[in-house]
Formats: C-alpha cells, sequence, structure tokens
C-alpha cells in the first residue's frame, strides 16, 4: 500500500496556509485547514461550480456553515448557534441544513435550517414542537434531498425514552412550509432504526434510505423506499441479518448500478470493512482484507468505473488513525490498477465525507485531532488518481 505522508501537525502549528501553490482552475489539488474554534467536527461537504460548502460543529451546541473558493480559500463563515448539523442539500435559491436543534438538555427538536447563497439566514423550521402526532422523544435530523417535484425532503428519527427508536420523513416546501400536513414515521417493534446520513430520489420518484437496526444479538441494515405520496413503504428489505456490526455504520450512495452501503464489521478483535450493492435484492458482497490493524467505513463515492472508499485505518505500524483511500470495482474486490494511498501525520486524520470535484478529481472533508487534542477540519482536494500534484 503506498503511504502519502502529510505534516499535518507541522502545519497547524507553523502557520503554513498550504502545502501546494494554488491557482483558481481547480486542475490542482490542495490541503486547507479551517480553524473557526480548536473544537471542530466535520459534518458535510459540498461540491458548488464555485467551491465548496462544509459544514462542521463545535463542542458547546453550535454549527459552522463556511464557503471557499475553487481553491479551498475561505470566504465566509457563519455561526449557528444551539444546532448541531448533520447534512447540507443545495436548492435553487440557498442551502438547506439539517441537523438538531438544541432547546434545552431534555428536548432536541429535528430542524432545518435555510440560507441564500451568501450564508445569510432566510427560514429556519423545527419538527418536534406539536408531540400530539408522535410523542415525546429526542427528534434528530439525518439527511436531506431536493427532489424533481420542488420538494425538500427530510430524514431524521425519534429517540423515545419509553420506545424503540424509529424513522420520520417529512415534506417541506423550498420555504421550509409544510408540504405534507404530518410526518410519516416508520417504526418496527423491538428495535431501534437509525437512518444513515443520505437519502435518494429514484428514477421514478420513490424516497430511498437504509436504516441501521440495532437488534440484537446481530445488528442488519433495512433498505427502504416509499412513493411521496403514500404512508406505507412499497419496499423494506432486510438486506443483513448474521453480520455483527460495530456501533458506527458508514455511507450509502447511489451508483449507475444500484445502491452501494458500507459498514465497519467486527472480526475477531478487529474491525474492517464491509461493502454491499443492492437494488431492492443484494447484487454483491464482499469483506475486505487488510494487514492487520483497524479498518472503519466512513463514506464513498463513484470513481468512472467503480467506487471509491474513504475509511479510518489504525495499523499496527501506527497509533494514531489515517486517512485512506481506496478503489474497489463494482465487483467489489479492490482494484489492483486503482487508487490505494493513505494519508497521515502527527495526530489523527478522520475522514468524514469524500465527494466529487467538478474537474474528476475528488474532496475529502474531514476532523484533524492534534497530539494535544485540538480540533479543526481539513479539506483534501485530489486528482482524478485520488494523489496530491
Amino acid at each position: 500500500m503506498k503511504n502519502a505522508l502529510i505534516f499535518f501537525a507541522f502545519l497547524l502549528f507553523s502557520g503554513c496556509k498550504s502545502i501546494d501553490k494554488l491557482t483558481p482552475n481547480q486542475t490542482e489539488t490542495f490541503l486547507k485547514f479551517y480553524s473557526e474554534t480548536d473544537q471542530m467536527n466535520a459534518k458535510d461537504l459540498l461540491v458548488l461550480d464555485d467551491g465548496y460548502l462544509v459544514l462542521g460543529t463545535d463542542t458547546d451546541n453550535s454549527s459552522i456553515l463556511l464557503k471557499t473558493d475553487l481553491s479551498g480559500n475561505k470566504i465566509w463563515a457563519i455561526s449557528l448557534t444551539d444546532f448541531q448539523g448533520k447534512s447540507l442539500t443545495l436548492v435553487e435559491d440557498g442551502y438547506i441544513i439539517i441537523g438538531d436543534g438544541i432547546y434545552d438538555t431534555n428536548l432536541t427538536l429535528m430542524q432545518l435550517i435555510k440560507t441564500d447563497i451568501s450564508g445569510t439566514i432566510t427560514n429556519s423550521t423545527a419538527l418536534g414542537q406539536d408531540t400530539t402526532f408522535i410523542g415525546h422523544g429526542y427528534y434528530h435530523g439525518t439527511a436531506l434531498t431536493y427532489t424533481s417535484a420542488n420538494e425538500v425532503i427530510a430524514l431524521g428519527y425519534v429517540d423515545n425514552p419509553i420506545s424503540n427508536a424509529y424513522v420520520l420523513l417529512m415534506g417541506f416546501n423550498l420555504d421550509l412550509s409544510n408540504k405534507w400536513f404530518l410526518p410519516r414515521s416508520f417504526k418496527v417493534t423491538g428495535e431501534d432504526k437509525i437512518p444513515y446520513p443520505s437519502i435518494y430520489e429514484s428514477n421514478n420518484g420513490d424516497l430511498t434510505w437504509l436504516n441501521f437496526t440495532e437488534s440484537a444479538p446481530n445488528n442488519k441494515l433495512d433498505f427502504a423506499t416509499t412513493p411521496p405520496d403514500t404512508d406505507i413503504p412499497n419496499a423494506n428489505r432486510i438486506l443483513f441479518s448474521t453480520l455483527s456490526l460495530v456501533n458506527t455504520p458508514g455511507d450509502f450512495v447511489k451508483t449507475s448500478v444500484g445502491y452501494v452501503a458500507t459498514q465497519t464489521i467486527r472480526s475477531g478483535t478487529q474491525n474492517t470493512i464491509g461493502i454491499t450493492s443492492f437494488n431492492q435484492n443484494i447484487l454483491s458482497e464482499n469483506t475486505l482484507s487488510f494487514e492487520e490493524g483497524n479498518y472503519q467505513a466512513v463514506s464513498v463515492t463513484n470513481t468512472p468505473n467503480g467506487l471509491l472508499l474513504a475509511a479510518l485505518t489504525t495499523t499496527t505500524a501506527r497509533t494514531d488513525s489515517d486517512l485512506m483511500l481506496l478503489e474497489v470495482g463494482y465487483d467489489l474486490k479492490v482494484k489492483t490498477d486503482g487508487i490505494n494511498i493513505n494519508y497521515g501525520g502527527l495526530g489523527n486524520e478522520i475522514p468524514v465525507r469524500i465527494r466529487n470535484a467538478k474537474d474528476g478529481g475528488y474532496a475529502i472533508l474531514g476532523t484533524l485531532i492534534n497530539t494535544k487534542g485540538a480540533q479543526q477540519l481539513f479539506l483534501l482536494k485530489t486528482n482524478k488518481k485520488g494523489a496530491l500534484d
């Protein structure tokens, strides 16, 4: 496995702006850091025509929305107080963020915040204030999609202290007014359902998402799809019923051959990466094998001939965690001639999102934790080969 060693900690403390010489045409690669506070956590990334939109959170229950140019240079940043953002979507007149509105220690609501393209907040709404239709609990926002019918679909879940967690789906107009009269709830007695951080509109208009279902002794994934105009899903297929998963699932992406999900699988005393492609039924699945160490699937995106995984890896040779980029084919096997690179340095480099850049390269958002415990965001832009020029 090739290793590209980047001295994250040196860049952090030396005041260097970047490791590269940048030009504004987005054919170059770069590494940028963003430190609005010293306890930042990366959450989501949008690739825009004129730059990147970065979402991060802080430990004081606030979020940061940050816009950059094509070279990763910060243009503006806004703070969202009492809000833990989870996911972003682009709409025709700005951006919408979903996450948890923090109202007090005993109440969180699924909250949506809309801004214009300059970052000015224009609307906000919270789901869960009216408990008559669902009941009390902690409401969490997970993912968004903007459909071809100009509808904003919000995906989240309720963590009820009395009953099990269940999925919520709600449709909004572009101004965040309710398009659906009530949210739809998807419950299974005796199981906690927590959705992956993505939801997609299929070619026929159905809404598709993936649930991580905690059902001891074997956790599993549920593939769910529902027409936008009915309360009853027309399919709810269990994809995994025997694999033992750790507490954090990976990512869920739509491809040209169906959908792909990643998950972290416990293998003895080690963690490794599982990956499955499906479209109502399982098409193929594979458990990736590596040298001894721990590997956690985080995010996945499409390549011209397969998929590129962004993973967190800790090997026996290193005590800190690094970012690994690994390309697999549609057969879910590692491509022998594909991208296979580790990025690391002093501290932990934790990838959160990988996205396709406009020039054919890749953009990876993550959290850097240095040796003193300070946390900041990093944005790594690679070329088509997943490397730095």
